[in-house]
């Protein structure tokens, strides 16, 4: 089987690389570890989660017009997920059952209504979006 045909609890590893073409091993085992910390959480949360992102490669970054340095470029980071679900409530809801996840730092965008979840070390953990910039809601 090709690790893009994975399929564990909710998820598919084919979800999470639109972005990346040409995913490597390592690659594959960071979103079999995210697809391992979203299971719980979908179970819970009891309506689809969708993945608006997870892996994007440093070529798609660049043609993009950013730095290519993202958590989801996967080779340089831990691995980043953009997620979004039905429903201001139910995001917010997704937002709290994050936190008993290992992902380090989990910023919500209320007026874009997704949310953002990495392993990048942070002095903060939870951000909410303000007019394009993150802002420290709790430590």
């Amino acid at each position: 089987m090709h690790p893009r045909d994975y399929k564990c609890g909710f998820f598919k590893a084919s979800e999470f690389v639109i972005f990346d073409p040409r995913p490597s091993a390592s690659t594959w085992a960071k979103i079999v570890f995210i697809i391992d910390q979203l299971n719980p959480i979908r179970k819970i949360l009891g309506q689809p989660i969708k993945i608006d992102s997870g892996s994007r490669s440093y070529e798609w970054e660049i043609f993009k017009k950013r730095s290519g340095l993202s958590q989801h470029v996967y080779k340089n980071g831990k691995g980043a997920v953009d997620l979004t679900t039905e429903g201001i409530e139910k995001l917010e809801e997704l937002y709290k059952l994050l936190l008993s996840t290992k992902f380090t730092r989990i910023c919500i965008y209320r007026d874009k209504l997704f949310i953002h979840a990495d392993f990048k070390p942070s002095q903060h953990r939870l951000y909410e979006s303000k007019e394009g910039e993150w802002e420290r809601v709790f430590s």
